[in-house]
């Protein structure tokens, strides 16, 4: 049975049962997607270069900033979404804007295979059983580890063998401790304002040196490393989608002054904040035409 409507947010991927894609296409901008069907008859999906079918024998790897157009169909098919940032396997958020540039995947459709069906089908055993937990007034703690591991073989099963040469297999979850699940429940929960190092070991309920030691172990990277990954995604995420002030961005993000964000911003992408939304838009006009282009060919 398919579950209802449910979201799981891991350390390095977010992954969500969906009832069917919009079908107005949509643009993804700089989350790249893995979709597998669940059930149902399937679904026909475009791009302005490729076309697959999303079924039980295929699932579809749709790249950042790819506009998408879905078939019109009577039937809901239900979907397991699997996002992620370019930045968890190598990949900059500005290194995929620039139309005509290397995109993250091979290509769109893929053979499901028995090792990406058995990791989908563990994922969405987990994620009812978590969504149970919830409405049943647990705080979720156990079913967010048991996900934790099983979204990491789906994005190993399904993700890494789709991604093109230019990127690096992810960071990945290693034995994630129960500690170390909830330091980054709080740093996701708290970007830009997290407490510090410091304060996050002691909600972990670690020492300093113990918590970067078992942080680095879990995850793979420093907790600052994380922390500032983060802060990178969610600094792109308003540049591209909002028209707040570069100023305004940088307070909510915790910058004392705009030209430290943008330093931060510029370290770590190679880009500055106004440089990307001005290459962010220009990109949006380019999926506007693209849009136009598949609607076209209808």
């Amino acid at each position: 049975m398919t579950p209802a409507m449910h979201m799981f947010q891991g350390c390095f991927a977010r992954v969500a049962v969906m009832r069917r894609p919009d079908l107005e296409p949509t643009p993804l901008q700089g989350r790249a997607q893995v979709l597998l069907a669940l059930d149902g008859p399937g679904l026909e999906c475009r791009t302005p270069a490729e076309t697959g079918r999303l079924d039980d024998e295929t699932y579809l790897a749709i790249d950042p900033w790819t506009p998408v157009l879905w078939e019109v169909s009577a039937e809901r098919t239900p979907i397991l979404a699997l996002s992620f940032e370019p930045a968890w396997v190598g990949r900059s958020p500005t290194a995929l804007l620039a139309a005509g540039s290397d995109m993250l995947f091979s290509e769109l459709a893929h053979p499901m295979g028995a090792a990406v069906r058995a990791a989908r089908d563990r994922v969405i055993r987990a994620l009812s059983d978590h969504r149970q937990r919830l409405e049943a007034g647990d705080d979720g703690a156990e079913a967010d580890l048991a996900l934790e591991g099983l979204v990491d073989a789906l994005f190993r099963a399904a993700a890494e063998p789709a991604l093109g040469s230019g990127a690096e297999p992810p960071f990945g979850v290693r034995a994630l401790d129960p500690r170390i699940r909830r330091s980054v429940r709080l740093m996701r929960g708290a970007v830009g304002k997290e407490p510090g190092v410091d304060a996050i070991a002691v909600a972990a309920g670690l020492s300093r040196s113990r918590f970067f030691e078992q942080f680095r172990e879990c995850c793979g990277l420093t907790p600052r490393a994380y922390a500032d990954a983060l802060l990178v995604e969610e600094a792109a995420r308003r540049l591209s989608d909002g028209v707040d002030p570069i100023a305004a961005i940088s307070r909510t993000l915790g910058f004392s002054a705009q030209s430290h964000f943008t330093r931060f911003f510029r370290n770590r992408t190679g880009m500055t904040p106004s440089a990307y939304r001005q290459a962010a838009r220009l990109r949006l006009q380019h999926l506007e035409r693209a849009w136009e282009a598949l609607h076209a060919q209808e």
